[in-house]
């Protein structure tokens, strides 16, 4: 190979690695001689505009409210008025949360056995009420005692005066005969005879205060039987309202027999039929008698993952796009979060729910949904597209065309929708920044800015 040759192919090779100015004039290292082209860049401008976080996932339709509805008691199965597809009207409340209206009536249970234990718990009321009347008689008749027993001793206290009175002149008359004795105007006969009516006043007095002393005795027994009576009453009173109590829980159980809408919604199952012997459910799999779901609103729940769970807020905007309704979409936002992530996936999502109107019906539950939910918005940012966005570890920055050469910039940055990203600080907005970075980017590097086409 020839001199002349070889130094062709070096050229070549030179041109091939740095690049080639305009013109075709090689550059000039400045130290090494060797001369090597400008890098050529697309440069943009940052840009102001609307910048929307968004998060798309898909998402599923449920019912706001779904009740199975079982029975309390077992029964056979009497009549049913309604089946899968009808609308059923609930219970109705009035300004103070009393119940005005009882759910619209589902299905009736026939259950003799509970139609024979109310009769017989109200014929025990009956009878309690019977012992309390009983109890009240009692009440009166030894009130009335205890009014007789006082009038005796009101009679013993008055025998109990007179006697004394009588004492107390036989005590006068037997010391004046003695006297009358002693100086021989009385004989002995008189003094014997007056001495036998003292004794006799005596006794008399004596046995008037034994009445005294019965009759207050009398009185006490007398009370005694009132509050003997007044007891017998109370524990009367406490049985009837045991008995009360027990058969308004059998009344009480025997309402179960109606199954009744807990709301207005749409029956969506129904496991029953006319004959049939329902019971309590016993364990987890067994079938509701009915279920009842809520369709004026439903709810759609999606899963958010962790990087973009934080963002998620109550009122954020959402909306449901619906595949089976021939992408048909409706509006809605964000009622609540679980708050927690889901530990137990490994995708560790945030559950959200959104609440949608459902006036028409036209959303059921079950349905598959693609939901887009606003996470955040910045109105009037300064923008770049991300891919002129470099970033090495924790710091972010781009490069501008200045004087022919690349300057870094460091950036800080805000919002990102994943195309543009908000620029908080670090550029003025007129600088000509690269529109793609590269690794091989390093600041001075000499470069030539190409303005990019409006719309790319």
């Amino acid at each position: 190979m020839t001199t002349k040759r070889v130094a062709m192919l070096l050229l070549l090779v030179l041109v091939g690695c740095q690049g080639q100015l305009p013109g075709g004039k090689a550059g000039n290292s400045g130290k090494s001689g060797v001369e090597t082209s400008a890098l050529r860049v697309t440069t943009i401008t940052p840009e102001r505009k609307e910048i929307v976080r968004r998060t798309q996932q898909p998402g599923q339709v449920d019912a706001f409210r779904r009740a199975p509805l079982f029975t309390k008691v077992p029964g056979y199965v009497e009549r049913f008025t309604r089946d899968i597809g009808d609308d059923v009207r609930g219970p109705r409340y009035d300004d103070d949360e009393k119940l005005i209206e009882h759910g619209e009536l589902l299905a009736e249970l026939s259950i003799p056995e509970l139609d024979e234990q109310i009769r017989e718990k109200d014929a025990v009321v009956g009878l309690k009420r019977a012992e309390i009347d009983q109890a009240l008689a009692k009440i009166k008749v030894a009130e009335a005692e205890v009014k007789t027993a006082k009038a005796r001793l009101e009679q013993a206290l008055a025998e109990v005066d007179r006697a004394t009175h009588e004492q107390e002149k036989w005590d006068s008359e037997y010391e004046r005969v003695v006297k009358l004795a002693q100086n021989r105007s009385v004989n002995a006969k008189v003094v014997d005879e007056t001495r036998n009516d003292l004794q006799a006043a005596q006794a008399a007095s004596r046995d008037a205060a034994a009445k005294v002393e019965a009759a207050k005795a009398a009185i006490a027994e007398s009370e005694a039987y009132v509050e003997k009576a007044v007891a017998d009453k109370a524990a009367a009173d406490e049985r009837q309202r045991v008995a009360e109590a027990d058969l308004a829980q059998t009344r009480a159980l025997a309402e179960y027999r109606r199954i009744e809408a807990p709301f207005d919604g749409t029956i969506s199952e129904r496991n029953l039929d006319v004959g049939h012997f329902v019971q309590p459910a016993g364990e987890a799999q067994a079938r509701p008698l009915f279920v009842v779901v809520q369709t004026d609103v439903v709810r759609v729940f999606v899963d958010v993952p962790e990087m973009e769970a934080t963002l998620v807020d109550r009122g954020d905007p959402a909306s449901i796009h619906i595949q089976s309704l021939a992408g048909r979409e409706f509006a809605g936002e964000v009622t609540r979060t679980a708050w927690a992530l889901d530990s137990t996936s490994a995708s560790r999502t945030l559950r959200t729910e959104i609440d949608v109107p459902n006036p028409n019906g036209a959303l059921r539950a079950g349905m598959y949904a693609y939901v887009t939910i606003v996470l955040d918005r910045r109105e009037n940012a300064l923008t770049l597209p991300v891919t002129a966005i470099r970033r090495l570890e924790s710091q972010a920055s781009c490069f501008s065309v200045e004087e022919s050469k690349l300057v870094e910039k460091p950036l800080k940055l805000g919002l990102s929708d994943g195309t543009n990203i908000e620029i908080v600080s670090g550029l003025g907005g007129k600088e000509n920044v690269v529109q793609k970075v590269t690794p091989a980017m390093a600041e001075g590097q000499p470069a030539e800015s190409i303005p990019a086409e409006k719309g790319k």
